[in-house]
């Protein structure tokens, strides 16, 4: 499938319709050849494909790469793979390691490299940080949400506040991860969500929301557009603005369209609020959920961490 392209994702490369045409045709074939088609025997898997701006660029014309990201860039990797499309677009190849969602362990058994990540995930809280596991009311973004169950104790963060209105009457939500709110599908609806979590000190008595609507991830190996889900809120005390360091700030009004270069932020409940850019757009990008499996997500796209955190984020941070 071709990624959504727009020229407001790419304006301030001047490209025309037909290039970018060109450039989602060429996505396309990439992902066919290299993701869809790979085979059992090779040393190195490609894990995504997506857009960036070439640091290299000499002219006009070739100020986009194509980013290809693999697992191990291993001696059989660089003699197969491509540094060049056939109308003539650079490709990168980034070595990855592996790409994992930073969200929950899962309910069953962990294995010792999850257990591992789980450990992780109950550190005590960096420096400046803590303020994202406390408990907040009225409840803000950017903060520690969790299942109220005792045996689906994990952390996440609850991304924002959303609402729906037909005219008389107006319900809240949250917004988050499916695999934060729904475990990866596992969590049926009318299942309940305590802030901070549970694993932060949640207790019954903090229940805040309640799961409403989940976009399912597809099944283990399928490709899925997004990875969501909402709860209704079960209480009064919300609050849209999202919270910072020392203080809770308003959202900006309006939608920017996402670009390459824009300057990001978050707040998430394990690194707190962080400051990024845009650095790849249009992502095709295999995603492994610890415990469930692996799912390719589409029109995905990657940031980098600036500032004085080199980390833009870190587990328990999904949903930000």
């Amino acid at each position: 499938m071709k990624p959504n392209l727009s020229q407001k994702q790419f304006r301030q490369f001047d490209l025309s319709d037909a290039h970018l045409d060109e450039l989602a045709e060429t996505h396309e074939g990439l992902v066919e050849l290299f993701m869809d088609n790979e085979h059992a025997g090779h040393d190195h898997r490609v894990l995504g494909i997506g857009l960036a701006e070439n640091p290299y660029a000499t002219g006009r014309d070739d100020r986009l790469v194509f980013v290809m990201l693999v697992d191990s860039l291993t001696q059989r990797a660089r003699l197969r793979l491509p540094t060049l499309t056939p109308i003539g677009v650079r490709i990168h190849r980034q070595e990855v390691g592996s790409i994992v969602a930073l969200g929950a362990p899962p309910l069953s058994a962990p294995t010792p490299a999850q257990a591992g990540m789980a450990a992780k995930d109950t550190s005590p809280p960096p420096l400046g940080t803590a303020t994202y596991r406390s408990s907040h009311r009225p409840v803000p973004g950017g903060v520690s949400i969790g299942p109220s169950s005792d045996e689906h104790a994990y952390s996440g963060t609850l991304g924002c506040e959303v609402f729906t209105s037909n005219g008389k009457a107006i319900q809240k939500y949250i917004l988050s991860n499916n695999h934060v709110l729904a475990d990866c599908n596992r969590l049926p609806p009318g299942s309940h969500f305590t802030q901070p979590s549970k694993q932060d000190g949640g207790t019954d008595a903090d229940r805040v929301a309640t799961l409403s609507h989940v976009v399912q991830l597809a099944a283990p190996g399928g490709t899925s557009p997004v990875d969501a889900a909402i709860a209704a809120c079960d209480t009064a005390h919300h609050t849209p603005r999202i919270q910072r360091d020392t203080d809770t700030q308003a959202l900006g009004d309006g939608i920017t369209p996402v670009s390459i270069s824009l300057p990001v932020q978050k707040s998430g409940r394990t690194t707190g609020h962080t400051l990024g850019s845009i650095a790849q757009l249009a992502l095709t990008v295999r995603v492994t959920y610890l415990g469930y499996g692996e799912v390719t997500i589409q029109n995905a796209f990657a940031i980098v961490g600036s500032g004085k955190k080199a980390v833009f984020a870190d587990l328990g941070d999904s949903g930000s």
